[in-house]
């Protein structure tokens, strides 16, 4: 990360600068708890900043619960669930394909903290930008 020079600025546009800074920060804490209670809908990359991986990850985690209902439902309904998880415990590939999703998630333990630093230096840097062009 880049250093962000505020030497140029008024007291009061420092001020400024922070009140809005601080009214739009993202916290790691927040992104945390989204992670541990909403992270099989990846809530927590939308909190951060809505990214294509986040919506993929919303995609993929929506289509792998509704076939795992309907799964459930078809296999209980004909009494063939046995059936069903007899296949899956065949075929590690189809259980690799539904958990990755999961695994990102994991890795995201581990990377949070610096993707909210990286957008709140972004937030900053923008704020920065906007208020030396209202300057001019």
């Amino acid at each position: 990360m880049d250093f962000i020079n505020k030497s140029k600025l008024t007291k009061e546009e420092i001020l400024l600068l922070d009140f809005d800074y601080a009214n739009r920060k993202k916290r790691p804490e927040t992104a945390y708890l989204l992670l541990i209670f909403l992270g099989h809908l990846f809530v927590h990359r939308f909190y951060i900043g809505p990214t294509p991986f986040s919506v993929f990850g919303l995609t993929y985690a929506f289509l792998l619960h509704i076939t795992v209902i309907v799964f459930g439902i078809v296999g209980l309904l004909n009494g063939t669930l046995i059936d069903y998880m007899y296949l899956l415990s065949e075929n590690i590939y189809i259980v690799l394909i539904a958990l990755a999703p999961y695994i990102w998630l994991y890795f995201d333990l581990f990377r949070i903290s610096q993707m909210v630093d990286d957008v709140n230096h972004k937030t900053e840097r923008a704020l920065l930008e906007a208020m030396e062009r209202v300057k001019e």
